[in-house]
């Protein structure tokens, strides 16, 4: 008798239990993503958008664009809109002891169906039409390690 009320305790633990555990996350769904459009609407305006590709919420976010620097704690997104038609941008992330990174300058075309042309630091070239908008570009993580 006792050994069935344990096993009658244990499936009901079981059955009570499915379903309460978040699903596993998919690979790679920490890395933050640039998301860089184009709007028509408005002359030479560039959005900017930083996010996850799942629900993540990231220690810090900081976008420079030029000088500027924009920052976020604690939070899933940044976004900005600029009306420049050349800038440099940095993004530096942090989660956890994650760090992630990205470094290069856009330059607004408009030529030839071609929207930017972005120069990373290696020299490096791509060139980005209208049909490749809104474009999307995935961070790289670095080996770093975090003050404080």
């Amino acid at each position: 008798m006792y050994k069935g009320i344990v096993i009658l305790v244990v499936t009901l633990f079981a059955f009570a239990t499915i379903g309460c555990s978040d699903p596993p996350r998919p690979p790679a769904s920490d890395i933050p993503i640039l998301l860089i459009d184009y709007e028509t609407t408005l002359d030479n305006h560039t959005a900017l958008y930083i996010h996850g590709r799942d629900k993540t919420r990231y220690d810090s976010i900081t976008l420079t664009i030029n000088e500027m620097v924009l920052s976020k704690n604690n939070s899933f997104s940044l976004e900005y809109h600029t009306d420049l038609e050349q800038f440099d941008l940095e993004i530096e992330i942090w989660l956890g002891n994650n760090f992630y990174h990205h470094n290069a300058s856009y330059k607004l075309t408009l030529i030839d169906n071609y929207v930017y042309e972005v120069t990373y630091p290696d020299e490096s070239i791509t060139n980005i039409r209208y049909t490749d908008l809104p474009f999307s570009t995935r961070l790289a993580r670095e080996v770093m390690e975090k003050d404080g």
